[in-house]
């Protein structure tokens, strides 16, 4: 990250003092011209809408540069993985950016926070259709760096925690304090707490929602003394199952997966992760715990509020400052955005435009049937008929959401480092706390 925090000052004189040659006039008679549109790897989504936008008119056409053909998976280096990641960040840094960037894996934080993309504001504040009151308000908010607004996805899921509600003591969120009693009275109790209890699954669960570490806030409180004292809890689950966070839950069917169901819906598991883009999976989770009274309660955060949280699409475009054609990669992206996410070939997800969100919406209830399955990890669960009170509550949960899950983990190598020191009895927790504490402050100084 330091190398990359000093290509971004060659990045930022670089735009003052080049000139762009990411966009260019074809032959003066057609008065078309090309915009390039970089990504690591083309989702279905992005190359739909690239092929729907150069059909649909003659003044643009755009051409996908995919670095996801530098990588290298027959490479003994694991660095060679993800060579066209890295290669994009190098690009991104020393200026060298197309007109639209697909930002979906990227670092995005530090180069919005230097100059290096345009604030889309500029062009939703006076856009016909696509102006701020077309979309799920807090959504755009969620997204902002400095109060700017830097990339944009046409899609976003939820990313959440569900939980049985007699466990919970009915709670509809909780503190990281309320969080930390419930878990050790359910522990005590023999309850399982989620699925698959491995230690390092635990915490990321803890530190999901930014709580302890913003990066676009810059800060850092891994100092709170619950932080050690979630990572002592950490400890007695599963000791022996140090995973860093990977599913080893076994399925061998639709037995087992029926199995595993019954321990929610007889009260004998308290949680499950829920990340979902359909209103139908919404309802799925509700239907896992069958009788037992269910809440989507979130994760829990430092001062008690909502938890659940948005999760980005696959497309996260951006505009480069270098581009000479901004108009042009902003139509793009309109095009992007007004396209049927439900035709798309990938995992469901909702719109970001509110009357396509609600549209989708009301589609899953009048093509509801009697009788109703859905599938969750193999278990078939039955759906009870929505009505339009639960579209409202449905709504209202999603305007409540705040900001976004922690995606954009820095040092996880270093952070699962010292977990396992901490496993192993090398280090306390509270060594943890401070060293991850005093890391982040620094990191955080050093790229201001």
């Amino acid at each position: 990250m330091k190398k990359i925090a000093l290509l971004l000052l060659v990045m930022i004189i670089m735009i003052g003092t080049t000139v762009a040659c990411s966009s260019q006039k074809t032959a003066e008679e057609s008065g078309t011209q090309t915009l390039t549109l970089a990504t690591w790897h083309a989702s279905d989504g992005l190359s739909k809408a690239v092929e729907g936008f150069n059909a649909s008119q003659n003044n643009y056409q755009i051409e996908v540069k995919d670095y996801g053909e530098y990588d290298n998976y027959d490479s003994d280096d694991q660095a060679d993985y993800v060579k066209g990641q890295t290669m994009l960040n190098i690009d991104i840094a020393s200026g060298n950016i197309p007109d639209i960037i697909n930002l979906h894996g990227i670092d995005r934080t530090a180069y919005a926070k230097n100059g290096a993309f345009i604030n889309l504001y500029n062009f939703i504040k006076s856009d016909e259709k696509y102006n701020e009151q077309a979309f799920l308000a807090n959504y755009l908010q969620a997204n902002e760096v400095d109060g700017g607004l830097y990339w944009l996805s046409p899609t976003f899921f939820v990313d959440t925690l569900f939980a049985n509600t007699k466990l919970t003591n009915g709670m509809t969120k909780w503190s990281m304090e309320e969080f930390l009693k419930v878990i050790q009275t359910v522990h005590e109790d023999h309850i399982e707490i989620m699925g698959h209890q491995s230690p390092t699954e635990f915490m990321t669960f803890v530190g999901a929602g930014n709580q302890f570490l913003n990066q676009v806030q810059e800060t850092v409180h891994y100092d709170y003394p619950v932080y050690a004292q979630l990572l002592d809890f950490s400890a007695k689950l599963n000791e022996h199952d140090h995973d860093h966070g990977h599913d080893h839950s076994h399925s061998h069917g639709s037995g087992s997966a029926d199995e595993d169901a019954k321990k929610f819906q007889t009260g004998q598991r308290l949680l499950v992760r829920g990340t979902f883009g359909d209103f139908n999976e919404y309802l799925g989770y509700f239907a896992l715990y069958g009788e037992q009274p269910a809440t989507m309660i979130g994760y829990p955060t430092l001062d008690g509020g909502s938890g659940s949280y948005f999760g980005m699409g696959h497309d996260l475009y951006a505009i480069s400052a270098a581009s000479k054609s901004s108009e042009g990669a902003w139509e793009y992206i309109k095009f992007a955005l007004g396209l049927d996410v439900d035709q798309l070939d990938q995992v469901p997800q909702f719109s970001v435009v509110l009357d396509q969100l609600e549209n989708q919406i009301q589609k899953k209830i009048e093509s509801y049937t009697d009788g109703q399955y859905t599938s969750r990890k193999g278990a078939q669960l039955q759906l009870k008929k929505p009505n339009q009170k639960d579209v409202e509550e449905f709504m209202s949960i999603l305007k409540n959401i705040k900001s976004f899950a922690n995606y954009e983990p820095m040092f996880a190598t270093e952070i699962y480092a010292l977990y396992d020191d901490f496993y192993a009895g090398t280090k306390t927790s509270a060594e943890v706390a401070r060293i991850l504490q005093d890391k982040y402050k620094l990191y955080f100084k050093e790229n201001q």
